[in-house]
Formats: C-alpha cells, sequence, structure tokens
C-alpha cells in the first residue's frame, strides 16, 4: 500500500494508532502543520505545510523520541492526509497522519513503517508508549487550548454569502458545543464538590481539633455537636448571651473554650515540585502540632475545571481516590509534633496550570496556595 508517492511493502515493521478526537478536522490539521502550535505537543520544527519541503523535528522530552528527526513532506491532502519522510540516526521511515470525519468530531490514524533498518521489540514497545501520551493526552490538551481561542475568531467571521460565512458558522457551532461541555462538566463536578464536602460543614466549629480517643473528656467538650443542617453561632445574641456559672458561695466563675485534653491538630502545607506542558508535581506536608497521635489524616485537593479533566496519574506516601474534580488522600497514624510528605502527579492539566484550586485538612485550607 503506498504512502504519499512512495510504496512500501506489508513485512516491514510498522506502527498504526488510531485516536478519536472530539475536534473537527480542520482544527487537527491546525495542529499537526502549524509550526507555532507543534511545539505545544511535539516538536520545535521550521516545517512548511507544502509538498516538496524539508525541515526538522526536534521533539519535546516524550520516550522513544529521538532528539533530532530529519523530514521531507512527499504529499498533502488538506484537510485529510499528511505523508513525510523522517530520518534519525541510521533509522529511516515513512509516516502518515489520516484524518477522517466522525460524528463526534474526527479520528486520526498515524502509520509509521520502517524503509532501512527497523525496530527492536524493546525499542517499538518504548515508541508506542510515548506516540500514546504524544496522541491521546498532549494533542487532545492543545486541541481544547485552540477551540477556546477560536471563540473570540468566529465571532468576529462575517457571515455572508460564500463558503467563509458557512466555515465561520460552523466553527462556532462546534466551539459552543465544547463550551457546552466544559460548562457541564464544571456543574457535575460542582455537585460532586458539594457532596464531598457536606460532612465537613456539619461539623463542629473547631474542625481540625481531633479528639484523642484515649483521652477523657474535658468540660469543655461536652457540649454536643450541632444537628446537621443548622449552622452554629459563635457569637450568641443579648437575650442568648450564657449565663456564668456560680460556686456554692455564690461567687461567679469564669468559663472560656478550652481545647479538649490530649488532642491532635492537623495542618497541610502545598508546594509544586515539579512541571511540564501538560501537568505538574506537587507535594503535601502534614503536621501534628496538637499534643495526642491522630489516628489518621484526610487531605483533600480540588482541581481547576477543564474541558479535559487533570487527573492524579500517581501518588507516593498516601492512598488517593479522584472522584470528579476531587481528590482525597489519606494517611496513618501521626505522633504530636511529627510530619508526614506525599507526592502526587497531576496530567491532561490544561496548558498554564501548575497547582490546585484548593486544598483543605480538617476542614482548613493548606498553606501555600
Amino acid at each position: 500500500m503506498p504512502i504519499g508517492s512512495t510504496p512500501y511493502s506489508r513485512a516491514v515493521t510498522e506502527i498504526r494508532m488510531d485516536v478519536e478526537l472530539e475536534h473537527p478536522p480542520e482544527r487537527v490539521w491546525r495542529a499537526l502543520t502549524d509550526r507555532h502550535l507543534l511545539p505545544k505537543w511535539f516538536a520545535e520544527t521550521d516545517l512548511e505545510p507544502r509538498a516538496g519541503s524539508v525541515f526538522r523535528f526536534e521533539p519535546i522530552t516524550v520516550p522513544g523520541l529521538p532528539r533530532v528527526v530529519d523530514g521531507e513532506l512527499i504529499s498533502l491532502d488538506e484537510p485529510r492526509r499528511l505523508s513525510m519522510r523522517w530520518r534519525a540516526d541510521d533509522l529511516q521511515t515513512l509516516v502518515a497522519w489520516e484524518l477522517t470525519p466522525t460524528a463526534a468530531g474526527c479520528r486520526l490514524t498515524l502509520r509509521e513503517s520502517c524503509v532501512r533498518e527497523q525496530w527492536d521489540p524493546e525499542q517499538r514497545a518504548v515508541l508506542e508508549e510515548g506516540y500514546r501520551e504524544l496522541y491521546t493526552v498532549r494533542l487532545p490538551a492543545v486541541l481544547d487550548w485552540i477551540a477556546f481561542r477560536e471563540v473570540d475568531f468566529a465571532a468576529t467571521v462575517p457571515g455572508g454569502a460564500g463558503g467563509r460565512g458557512r466555515r465561520g458558522g460552523r466553527l462556532l457551532a462546534g466551539v459552543a458545543a465544547v463550551v457546552a461541555a466544559a460548562l457541564a462538566m464544571v456543574a457535575l463536578t460542582g455537585l460532586l464538590d458539594a457532596r464531598t464536602q457536606e460532612p465537613t460543614a456539619a461539623a463542629p466549629v473547631d474542625t481540625a481539633v481531633v479528639p484523642n480517643p484515649a483521652g477523657s473528656p474535658s468540660p469543655g467538650a461536652s457540649t454536643p455537636p450541632p444537628a446537621r443542617g443548622v449552622s452554629a453561632s459563635l457569637t450568641p445574641s443579648p437575650s442568648q448571651a450564657p449565663r456564668s456559672p456560680q460556686d456554692a458561695s455564690g461567687a461567679t466563675t469564669s468559663t472560656s473554650p478550652t481545647r479538649p485534653a490530649g488532642a491532635a491538630l492537623l495542618g497541610a502545607r502545598y508546594a509544586t515540585v515539579g512541571s511540564g506542558s501538560f501537568g505538574y508535581d506537587g507535594e503535601i506536608t502534614v503536621s501534628n502540632t496538637g499534643s495526642a497521635a491522630a489516628s489518621g489524616w484526610t487531605v483533600t485537593v480540588t482541581l481547576p475545571p477543564s474541558p479535559s479533566q487533570s487527573k492524579v496519574l500517581s501518588a507516593t506516601g498516601a492512598r488517593h481516590e479522584q472522584r470528579g474534580r476531587v481528590v482525597t488522600f489519606t494517611g496513618g497514624a501521626l505522633s504530636p509534633g511529627g510530619t508526614a510528605r506525599f507526592r502526587f502527579e497531576v496530567g491532561q492539566a490544561p496548558l498554564g496550570e501548575k497547582a490546585p484550586a484548593g486544598c483543605t485538612i480538617a476542614g482548613r485550607p493548606c498553606a501555600g496556595l
């Protein structure tokens, strides 16, 4: 089967990948051929989208990709097909990008086949993993970013007779669909946030104090918490001012709120310790400044809303569970004066996102945000 104008044998080593994208072919074509957009997801380049042009790719750091690729553009059929010849070290391959319209957007098909030398099985596996990151994570994030930037452009496209007006209408409709999907996601994750935070809102006022199960309750800790759905007032009204207790002699004794004896006091601090084009590494330090050990701790992190939902890919030092934008991290016992530190990796983050939108522990905000 030919690629461009150059035939090749099906017997040579080939990599094929099909990616379903919720974007029109015209937008994906821009991301594949625009020298200003390619560095955002693939490689620095001097590519000119015309048949016969030569170019150089300097790919971003992705496993399996060479540092430099010299290429030749064999043929192109905008916005459907582009075929190239790539040379890296002693390896020469033929590469084709094909776009097929679908009901949801389009399908991108990548074909790469060796014409000189071949990959060994380990090289091919690493390269396929790198391509999965490029085409299923980085490229969709850039396409979402392009879609939102096109909103203003579409609004200014004249709607007169001819193809340009119709194209502007289709573009605006497509972007409106993306925006509607994003708003729906924000609304849904907002409901998830509310469900997740509901127990915190019903907790006693000093939610950062963790009573010691082994300790005895103090007089100040005997008052039951307010009923669920009823807010507690910090300042009583004059008609409800508390009366000072009297001793047997009739003298008035003063009382003040006290923290339960033998209680843990938990706090947390966030820091971004690494970042890339479409993600970052976060670190949270949990500390116990109370006088008793905490049997465990929970940190709740809220990620910013985005069309391509950010995800916690991994975590070390804590267990984690993600529901929508809300990620819950849990850890074990923490002694008085002790600290615990954990890190997590966030992927599929929009361009520019380098930190969570929020972070709390025991109802209190984390420092550092």
